[in-house]
């Protein structure tokens, strides 16, 4: 839930800079620019490597953290122009990438998204199955 529950609203812009588009940007509850990067539910996650007995990024997963660090580097370049025309603070920016499915995840692949996603700087990857079961919790704790 943690990273849902910072948001505060959602820009209608999307230009993060030149020829360059994110998803959704989003204000912070402590008033910062960040963005959310969709991708489709069918997306791989990992696949695995028989040689090595792990799991490993899919390239289709390897491009939107391209993406996000491409973005990332455009946030960082654009940060005046962003400021002004959002009246939002830039610092450290942090892009979550909501692709693909984990509801058929063995222990070792949750283990490698942990792993992942405290190894990457400013981007998290969850899941719509993990948005799925945020969303009931917050629903469970007004019943």
């Amino acid at each position: 839930m943690g990273i849902w529950s910072r948001i505060y609203k959602k820009h209608d812009a999307r230009k993060i800079a030149l020829f360059s588009e994110g998803d959704l940007l989003m204000e912070s509850l402590d008033g910062f620019l960040d963005l959310i990067e969709l991708k489709r539910p069918k997306y791989g996650i990992f696949q695995h490597d028989i040689s090595h007995n792990c799991y490993y990024p899919t390239s289709d997963l390897s491009k939107v953290i391209g993406q996000c660090l491409f973005y990332l580097q455009k946030l960082d370049d654009y940060k005046l122009n962003l400021e002004k025309e959002h009246k939002v603070k830039i610092l450290c920016p942090r892009i979550k990438i909501v692709a693909g499915r984990t509801n058929n995840f063995n222990g070792e692949q949750f283990s490698t998204l942990r792993m992942l996603n405290s190894n990457l700087n400013h981007i998290q990857v969850v899941s719509y199955d993990y948005l799925l079961s945020c969303g009931k919790k917050i629903i469970a704790s007004y019943e």
